[in-house]
């Protein structure tokens, strides 16, 4: 099983730590690819740095993340699980596993980047600031700049796995599965149920759920397959939850009571 996610726009920035190498990512196919997008990114950074500001959609307020993503390339680097700190990463607790429950969550958890396409918990890479619907000078959209790349790494690393899918909209323009392995991948849908039964989409614990689940899903000690093993796990663990196999891919609904 392997669990896709959104990174998080709240980062932790390391006081100290090695510098970032490429090469000891994961998924090196992706090298040549990230190689492109940092070089992009520091470069517009340190050029134009007011219509960077601009194009990563910064207050001047915030002014400081341009100055930042000028030399990420040396800038202190920690492992992703302690950099990403927002709600769904402070729910998920990546840096509260330890033993089995974190050799599995470093197997399982998928993390989408715009910077750096795919990371795993245990990659370690400096803060930064980038998000998935940015359009850089060069490389251009992001979204569709790691379309193929990611295609390439993700079709060698899932195989015939079950793929729970909680990315959010940028980060789901980047990769759409294929008919091959479309039966695979299952998405998650966060819903809030009203005591009349009506369910509307939820906004505000969206994020907060979806880390819960994640964490469940990344520790267990079952090793899911199929659409209907996960809805049994989540049913057994005291989750409201439903298939809907109607959508393409299969949707797991998840509801909250509100």
């Amino acid at each position: 099983m392997l669990i896709l996610l959104p990174p998080s726009e709240g980062k932790l920035c390391p006081a100290r730590g090695k510098a970032l190498a490429l090469d000891q990512l994961k998924d090196p196919t992706l090298s040549e690819a990230r190689e492109r997008v940092l070089s992009d990114l520091m470069g517009f950074c340190r050029s134009e740095p007011e219509q960077a500001r601009q194009v990563l959609g910064l207050s001047e307020k915030l002014a400081h993340w341009v100055r930042h993503n000028r030399d990420l390339a040396a800038a202190p680097t920690a492992t992703a699980s302690r950099i990403y700190t927002g709600v769904l990463f402070g729910e998920l607790g990546l840096t509260e596993l330890i033993g089995q429950e974190a050799r599995r969550a470093n197997r399982r958890l998928i993390i989408f980047s715009a910077l750096f396409g795919l990371i795993r918990p245990h990659d370690r890479i400096p803060c930064y600031r980038l998000s998935g619907n940015v359009t850089l000078p060069d490389v251009g959209s992001l979204t569709k700049f790691w379309r193929g790349p990611i295609s390439v790494a993700l079709q060698r690393a899932t195989g015939k796995q079950l793929i729970v899918d909680m990315r959010s909209a940028p980060y789901a323009a980047m990769w759409s599965p294929d008919s091959e392995s479309n039966e695979s991948v299952v998405q998650v849908k966060i819903w809030q149920r009203a005591p009349s039964g009506l369910r509307t989409a939820v906004s505000h614990h969206n994020k907060a759920t979806k880390g819960q689940l994640a964490r469940h899903l990344a520790t267990t000690r079952d090793d899911l397959s199929t659409a209907t093993e996960l809805l049994d796990a989540t049913l057994a663990h005291g989750w409201q939850t439903e298939l809907d196999d109607s959508t393409n891919p299969t949707r797991l609904d998840v509801y909250i009571t509100g």
